[in-house]
């Protein structure tokens, strides 16, 4: 699997999977990084930006992207969020 070039919406995809988990997706982490074409390890990176900006541990540098969305999203609804992350996630 090459590099991944991040787009916004594989962000808001890591920051629902960060906060709300993958129980409703009913898949699993690896599963559903992979099938977005994106490293497992890379997609679980990404989760650790979201936890540095929330002060918790995590990553010393995130992306400047990240941080956008998770200052625009972080305090949506689950079921909006997961609205967000598009239809295939509907469940």
């Amino acid at each position: 699997m090459a590099n991944h070039r991040w787009s916004e919406a594989d962000d808001k995809l890591a920051l629902y999977v960060y906060l709300f988990g993958v129980e409703k997706l009913a898949t699993t982490v690896t599963d559903l990084a992979r099938s977005h074409g994106i490293k497992p390890g890379s997609f679980r990176m990404r989760m650790k930006n979201f936890q540095a900006l929330e002060r918790k541990g995590g990553l010393v540098n995130w992306s400047d992207q990240s941080e956008k969305v998770f200052n625009r999203y972080r305090n949506t609804s689950e079921e909006e969020l997961r609205a967000l992350v598009g239809p295939e996630h509907q469940g």
